[in-house]
């Protein structure tokens, strides 16, 4: 009897110890927001980045990376900083207020090794428990919201325009990409000293966010720039870049001032 109950009680304890459990499909089901975390992070401290992404990211978060841009962009981020993680200490979780969707940020600290030396950084991410399913999920970037906007391919009066818009409502507010094609042969510049200006408008609310450096524009390409507006949610009703710039073929600035101005009316 002592032999079959000190049985029992291990058994017992294993099912404390790993509360998830597998479904029919074969999809692990967490039962906590700090669990999945602490299951992810579990996997990207073992370098399993896609087995991180096809278990723990949310439904919405794979529409917005794939698995192999984000097992690269994972392996980037740790190589180029010289970080290697060893552990996760999830300390918190609270549900987020006044949003459709059940959305929870889980917040604690990463350890880590950077040239040998041990350091501990802190860390707060977003987990939704869908709707579909009921599982708990990790979401990229807190993202909770993707929609495209296509534009003409060409366009009648501006030889330098925007063909595409992505628009990201995440918890902390909207990411754009912006799509611009370039049908001339000149050369532009977005930005000159400093970054060009990205604005957009929602309501009677402008929100702007600087390019971290000029990005050239050659001849007869594309290019995408990246902005994030905090605090901003909804479909804005125009966007502008400002600071774009001609250059001349010995690489000096053809207009001066402030640059030309590139505005554009959103709908759905």
């Amino acid at each position: 009897m002592k032999k079959s109950a000190a049985v029992l009680l291990i058994i017992t304890m294993s099912f404390m110890i790993c509360s998830c459990s597998i479904t029919a499909s074969g999809q692990k089901k967490v039962t906590t927001p700090e669990e999945c975390i602490q299951m992810f992070y579990g996997e990207i401290i073992a370098g399993n980045y896609e087995t991180a992404y096809d278990t723990y990211f949310a439904d919405v978060s794979k529409s917005i990376i794939d698995k192999v841009d984000y097992s690269n962009e994972q392996k980037d981020k740790y190589f180029t900083e010289s970080i290697t993680l060893t552990d996760v200490l999830v300390n918190s979780s609270e549900k987020i207020e006044n949003i459709d969707e059940t959305v929870y940020i889980v917040k604690g600290k990463l350890k880590f090794t950077k040239n040998g030396t041990e350091n501990t950084k802190d860390f707060s991410d977003y987990v939704i428990k869908q709707k579909s399913d009921g599982f708990y999920r990790y979401l990229y970037n807190g993202i909770i919201m993707k929609k495209d906007f296509n534009m003409a391919s060409t366009h009648e009066s501006n030889l330098v325009h925007a063909t595409k818009m992505v628009l990201y409502d995440s918890i902390e507010g909207l990411y754009v990409d912006l799509s611009f094609k370039n049908d001339t042969s000149k050369k532009y510049k977005f930005g000159n000293d400093s970054g060009s200006i990205m604005q957009i408008t929602i309501g009677d609310k402008v929100f702007s966010y600087q390019l971290s450096e000029p990005i050239d524009f050659e001849g007869k390409s594309e290019a995408v720039l990246k902005g994030f507006f905090k605090d901003s949610h909804g479909q804005p009703e125009k966007i502008s870049v400002s600071n774009i710039y001609e250059i001349g073929k010995d690489g000096t600035i053809m207009n001066s001032g402030s640059g030309q101005t590139y505005s554009l009316k959103i709908t759905s």
